[in-house]
């Protein structure tokens, strides 16, 4: 994304009290990075490379917890 990064996305969604099940995809997969995801609200983290499995677990795990989002 040219004018923001992934995290910095994320922030502003929940800025504007948007809250959407979100997994962050990243090939900076710093423990920093899942960190700071994670507290901003990142259901899931993965680094890339990935497999298709994780991929698929974070979804569940994401579907699963959409209902139990805040305003």
């Amino acid at each position: 994304m040219p004018d923001m990064n992934g995290l910095e996305l994320l922030q502003q969604l929940r800025r504007q009290g948007i809250q959407v099940p979100t997994i962050v995809i990243s090939a900076h997969g710093s423990a920093g990075a899942q960190e700071r995801c994670i507290s901003a609200g990142a259901r899931a983290f993965l680094a890339k490379p990935l497999q298709d499995t994780e991929l698929l677990t974070a979804i569940a795990g994401a579907r699963s917890s959409a209902g139990t989002l805040g305003p």
